[in-house]
């Protein structure tokens, strides 16, 4: 059961489509995949044959999404490249292979922060926590030692590891590859107006139904009240935008020590906190906005946050940032409108 503070911080995280006003000129769609609800607006009248058309690509993705990058499904194809050993070469599809090149990317601009390979690392951390427990040094470097991005190679088609890693997690991605996925084959089917929003992640294509961009608000704090209007509004066109939240995030104390589920790449150890409550990220495709918010949740200071953010920017042109601190947002200055 959320509280009254986090019911209201949850409503600033609903980043939402401002014009998606019942009109005549669109077709919405919606579901729920993994837990998460999903809405896709196409700015056009859809007759029904055109409408089943629409649902039946999205569930493909989906379906094509579990069966090749769900490390939840111990029968994916990314669950089956974590069990490889060391130096075994494999060719893997296509498209694990276009999700890992959108990975190096994302590993290679955010300073290492975004790194997949940390999720049984998390796992033995989080199974000692929640029994009031720390897991042993030895154990914990053991499990560092089996995680690193720079140990998963792949040239074209071919994977191999390098040094052991034991688990291969895009779910950091998931949701906003998968989105760039289904906004392909709806592009593929003579769409050119549209916009995805999964959960916090979101993409808009083209114009809305009135023929203007995709208008997308934020709230200027998490204090801000449920109620209020939103503070800041900005349009979205051919663009990208995702955020990672501290509502996300398990948290636990022990020996009067604080905890968080969020596991430093760099240390190999949980962070105390977050210092963002919010981060979201614009950028061209959702994979790539999504990958930088969760890897802004490393970062410990707003000045550090600014200037990775203009590091960022130097790599990524269209990319910008919305922190969220207890006082208000800093960022996102490109986009406000």
């Amino acid at each position: 059961m959320l509280n009254l503070f986090q019911k209201i911080f949850l409503t600033s995280l609903l980043l939402t489509a401002a014009c998606l006003a019942a009109s005549d000129d669109k077709t919405e769609l919606s579901g729920t995949f993994r837990d998460k609800d999903y809405q896709i607006v196409i700015a056009k009248s859809l007759t029904s044959e055109e409408k089943k058309s629409v649902e039946s690509a999205v569930k493909a993705v989906f379906d094509k999404a579990t069966a090749t990058y769900d490390s939840d499904n111990p029968n994916s194809e990314v669950s089956k490249l974590s069990k490889l050993p060391i130096d075994k070469k494999v060719t893997v599809s296509p498209l694990l292979g276009q999700l890992f090149a959108v990975s190096e990317k994302i590993n290679f601009i955010s300073g290492g922060l975004f790194d997949p390979t940390m999720g049984a690392l998390g796992t033995l951390w989080t199974q000692n926590l929640e029994k009031g427990k720390l897991p042993s040094k030895e154990a914990v470097q053991k499990a560092c030692s089996h995680t690193g991005w720079k140990n998963l190679k792949i040239q074209g088609n071919t994977f191999w590891k390098t040094a052991e890693v034991d688990e291969i997690n895009f779910g950091a991605i998931f949701k906003g590859f998968t989105i760039d996925q289904i906004i392909e084959k709806l592009k593929g089917m003579g769409y050119t107006n549209f916009f995805i929003k999964w959960s916090e992640t979101m993409r808009a294509l083209g114009t809305g139904p009135k023929g203007s961009a995709w208008q997308v608000f934020v709230r200027e704090s998490r204090l801000a009240s449920a109620t209020d209007d939103p503070k800041k509004t900005f349009k979205l066109k051919d663009q990208a935008l995702a955020s990672s939240s501290d509502l996300n995030q398990q948290k636990w104390t022990v020996d009067g020590k604080p905890y968080t589920s969020v596991i430093n790449p760099k240390t190999c150890e949980p962070l105390p906190s977050l210092t963002f409550p919010q981060i979201s990220a614009l950028a061209d495709s959702s994979a790539e906005a999504e990958g930088l918010a969760s890897a802004g949740k490393f970062l410990t200071s707003l000045k550090e946050a600014l200037s990775w953010e203009e590091k960022i920017k130097a790599k990524i042109p269209g990319a910008s940032f919305w922190f969220m601190t207890e006082e208000g947002a800093k960022g996102l200055a490109s986009a406000k409108k």
